[in-house]
């Protein structure tokens, strides 16, 4: 069995990333992959199962940091006066997501763009789901602790989930760059919580 090389599996990763970034999963080839990283195609996948494997093992840093902060957004809990507690947190916390996009930012496009033909195509979609779960499940709270009928629906509700994961695609696409980025995040999220605050009965509302 051959031993796996930690700077061979690095440079085959780094290679595969520009590939991947120029071609996309579907255009990108396991030789010429190969090929850019100075190995056999049998080497290759000595290291990496198949394409998607190799797509999947670059891409999942990214794909858990998501993960982890939809988990953090589903923990928050709604106050009286506004029953979706991650779009209040975020009108005073962009800092948080504009760094996670600074970061991650190859990995986006990669998923968010150039993802078709791999096991996360599917992924926008889902994303977006989980993020609409996450909004009934703190519009159910919020019902319960006030005592009043929600004030919109769970159609709208994934439809705004939806709305926030297409305008990533979308910066992601026009090549934002991070001031940009940061500016339609601000005035998107308070634009977003103004008009959820107008369908508010005044008797949730704190002093």
């Amino acid at each position: 069995m051959q031993v796996k090389k930690p700077l061979v599996q690095q440079r085959i990763m780094d290679i595969a990333r520009d590939e991947f970034l120029l071609c996309g999963f579907h255009g990108a080839t396991m030789r010429s992959i190969a090929q850019g990283a100075g190995a056999s195609l049998g080497n290759l996948y000595t290291y990496f199962a198949d394409k998607d494997d190799l797509f999947l093992a670059l891409v999942q840093p990214t794909v858990d940091t998501l993960d982890r902060s939809l988990e953090a957004a589903s923990l928050l809990e709604p106050g009286p006066d506004f029953p979706l507690p991650p779009l209040a947190w975020l009108e005073d916390n962009p800092a948080p997501l504009i760094l996670l996009i600074e970061e991650h930012l190859e990995n986006l496009k990669l998923v968010f763009l150039l993802a078709e033909g791999s096991s996360l195509t599917q992924y926008p979609e889902e994303l977006a789901q989980r993020a609409t779960d996450i909004f009934l499940q703190h519009l159910d709270a919020w019902e319960f602790a006030t005592g009043s009928p929600a004030p919109t629906s769970g159609f709208f509700l994934h439809a705004l989930a939806t709305f926030f994961v297409t305008s990533l695609v979308e910066m992601l696409k026009h090549e934002l760059d991070l001031d940009s980025i940061e500016g339609f995040v601000k005035d998107t999220v308070a634009f977003v919580n103004a008009g959820f605050r107008n369908f508010l009965p005044p008797s949730t509302f704190t002093d």
